[in-house]
C-alpha cells in the first residue's frame, strides 16, 4: 500500500485522487541539485588544471626564450673572440694554443645554442598542447570534386 511514490484514493466509480508524496519528490530534487553541483565542481577542477598547465608551459617557454637569447649573445661573442684570436695568430701575437681554445669555446657556444634551440622548440610544442592543440588527429574533411554539381 505504501510502496508507490503517491497514495491513490478513489471515491465512487468515477472519481480518483492521487496524493503526491512530497518527501520523495523533494529528495529527487535535492539529488538532482547535488549531481549538478558535483558536475560543476568537476568542470571547475578541469578548468583550473588546464589553466595551471598553460601557466607552467608559458613559464617554461619564457625561460627557454630568455636562455636562448643569452646563448645567442654568448655565441656571437665567442665567434668574435675566435675571429680576433685568428687575426692575432696570423700576425704572430698569439700562439696556436690560444687560437684552438678560442675555436673550442666557439664550438661549445654553438653546441649550447643548438641545445637551447631544441629546448625552445620543445617548450613551444608543450605550450601548443596546453592551449588545446592536437586537432591534427581529426579526420580530414572530404574533398569534393570541383566538376561535381
Amino acid at each position: 500500500m505504501f510502496k508507490s511514490p503517491s497514495f491513490s484514493w478513489s471515491l465512487g466509480p468515477l472519481i480518483s485522487w492521487n496524493f503526491p508524496n512530497q518527501t520523495v519528490a523533494r529528495a529527487r530534487v535535492r539529488q538532482a541539485r547535488a549531481g549538478a553541483d558535483a558536475s560543476l565542481a568537476r568542470f571547475d577542477g578541469t578548468v583550473l588544471t588546464a589553466l595551471k598547465e598553460v601557466e607552467q608551459a608559458l613559464a617554461r617557454y619564457a625561460g627557454a626564450l630568455d636562455r636562448n637569447a643569452a646563448l645567442r649573445r654568448a655565441e656571437a661573442s665567442s665567434t668574435e673572440a675566435a675571429r680576433l684570436s685568428k687575426l692575432r695568430f696570423d700576425y704572430g701575437a698569439d700562439s696556436f694554443l690560444l687560437l684552438i681554445e678560442a675555436e673550442r669555446d666557439r664550438a661549445d657556444a654553438r653546441s649550447a645554442l643548438a641545445q637551447s634551440d631544441a629546448a625552445v622548440t620543445d617548450a613551444q610544442v608543450s605550450l601548443f598542447k596546453a592551449l588545446g592543440g592536437g586537432w591534427q588527429d581529426a579526420a580530414m574533411p572530404e574533398r569534393r570534386d570541383p566538376a561535381a554539381p
